[in-house]
């Protein structure tokens, strides 16, 4: 019997059919995380107890990824990068901000930064503001941010949310995450998160950057 001559074609055809089935053989066996949703949930499994509820997901100028989730105890934003072709990487998961009973939100911060420079002056930054409102007597949150570069010039702003207009959970509950503007060369910063009531009185005032305290334990 007479054996089929193979064509280049046919050749090529299956030489490209080995290495599909390499590369897949490679994805599945790698370790890490092949996902970005992947890598978040072993993330939030490894630090927080389940269940914890992804709230958003948002690309940063740099190209890493910031998720925010919070179950019934805690609230965190996780960052996260592309490590090669084929997996993903947690970062961090940070601040994990734990639910406290006596305050009406909890809020934190996290900085990106969108533009390397040398030194903290030419550097360009992004600061991200996120929290969750759970006291429903508070109807307005106000976000303030103020840096200052090594000139001693001051950079300073304010974005106020409608807590009615906030997104909400699977459980009913208001979260909020924040980008503010990208400032230049900012070599300290505060940021502070107040919440009022309908009569515009404070409920309560936390600083976001640092240890992130509330005003009343300055």
């Amino acid at each position: 019997m007479k054996k089929a001559h193979l064509t280049r074609r046919d050749m090529a055809l299956r030489w490209c059919a080995a290495a599909a089935l390499l590369a897949v053989c490679a994805w599945m066996w790698l370790p890490g995380s092949r996902t970005l949703a992947a890598a978040h949930r072993q993330a939030v499994g490894d630090f927080l107890a389940f269940p914890a509820e992804t709230l958003c997901e948002v690309e940063t100028d740099s190209g890493e990824w910031l998720i925010l989730s919070q179950n019934a105890d805690a609230v965190c934003l996780g960052r996260y990068y592309k490590a090669g072709w084929l997996n993903w990487r947690c970062e961090y998961l940070w601040p994990v901000l734990e639910r406290d009973a006596g305050r009406p939100f909890v809020a934190g911060a996290d900085r990106v930064t969108v533009e390397e420079g040398r030194g903290y002056d030419r550097r360009i930054v992004r600061h991200y503001v996120f929290g969750c409102v759970w006291d429903p007597a508070v109807e307005t949150v106000k976000i303030s941010f103020r840096g200052e570069n090594s000139e001693e010039q001051i950079s300073e702003q304010t974005v106020r949310l409608d807590v009615a207009a906030m997104e909400r959970d699977s459980q009913g509950e208001k979260w909020f995450f924040q980008p503010m503007d990208p400032v230049k060369g900012i070599v300290s910063w505060t940021s502070s998160v107040t919440g009022y009531d309908g009569q515009g009185r404070v409920l309560g005032k936390q600083y976001v950057s640092g240890l992130g305290r509330w005003e009343d334990e300055l």
